[in-house]
């Protein structure tokens, strides 16, 4: 497992998008009753539209 870590700290963008959709793959089988979302917000965005926009996705997925 560490050595995993490890790989995950070294690793450049395109490879933590591939292992973050590992991640909730395999997640997703593990936990089939449940669902997993990530949350990422721009540092020099303004912080209170992206999270305006999270709020209608979120409510969007209501929806379904």
């Amino acid at each position: 497992m560490r050595e995993l870590i490890m790989k995950i700290g070294q690793a450049d963008a395109d490879s933590l998008e591939e292992l973050l959709k590992a991640v909730i793959r395999r997640y997703a089988e593990v936990f089939p009753d449940w669902e997993i979302s990530t949350i990422s917000l721009e540092k020099k965005g303004d912080r209170n539209k992206q999270i305006d926009r999270m709020i209608y996705a979120l409510e969007a997925m209501k929806q379904r």
